[in-house]
């Protein structure tokens, strides 16, 4: 396997780790796209992204159909380690209920971020947060990246 794709894969078992480390103090659900189908809350939020799975359109790696830290609202999550040509879109489109979170690892230029950022509830993540949770959550970085 490529040298990069193991850093990228490592990057986001790191990132879904403190998430739900986040997630477990708060007492709030979080899921893969993997184990969604675990959670029976029957809300639109929830139907339509079980859709999307079921479908194969997803495109996301964690979904907090309760939110999490300041979200109030339910928060679609996509990890990338890097942040190529890409453009931060909704990862939802019909929906105005939510957020969409992206994390992306290795991005300096904060300025760079917001500039590719399309949509109203779309929220880049880049250096600065991961700094901190490299430092909050040591172990796990350390075991992972």
């Amino acid at each position: 396997m490529n040298a990069n794709v193991v850093t990228a894969l490592k990057f986001e078992e790191f990132v879904l780790s403190v998430l739900k480390q986040i997630c477990i103090k708060e007492n709030k659900p979080i899921f893969t796209c993997y184990d969604i189908n675990q959670y029976s809350k029957d809300d639109y939020n929830f139907s339509y992204v079980k859709d999307l799975i079921v479908h194969g359109n997803a495109r996301f790696d964690a979904y907090m159909p309760e939110g999490f830290s300041t979200f109030n609202r339910p928060v679609l999550v996509e990890i990338k380690y890097s942040i190529s040509n890409r453009i931060f879109d909704d990862l939802m489109p019909s929906n105005d209920e939510h957020f969409s979170l992206y994390i992306v690892g290795r991005a300096k230029d904060s300025k760079l971020l917001s500039n590719r950022v399309k949509g109203k509830n779309v929220i880049v993540w880049g250096d600065e947060i991961i700094s901190q949770w490299k430092k909050e959550y040591a172990v796990d970085y350390a075991n992972g990246c």
